[in-house]
């Protein structure tokens, strides 16, 4: 049986974000091997990094530094 990690001392409460719908729903719609998308839960965008695009590897490194901050 896995092992539950530990829950934080601090926990968020409800925030209010406005998101970007139309980008949140082509986002889990997409069903691509080659795409990644990321909600942004401090800002409400979507960030979707594509294999092969130039910037792929700044948001992916954007993304892994700031976890928390994403869905």
């Amino acid at each position: 049986m896995p092992v539950r990690p530990p829950v934080p001392t601090t926990t968020r409460g409800p925030v209010r974000i406005d998101l970007d719908w139309d980008a949140l729903e082509i986002a889990v719609e997409r069903n691509s091997p080659d795409t990644d998308s990321y909600l942004d839960l401090t800002t409400g965008r979507v960030i979707t990094i594509t294999t092969g695009d130039p910037e792929a590897v700044l948001n992916r490194q954007q993304v892994s530094e700031n976890i928390r901050n994403f869905l």
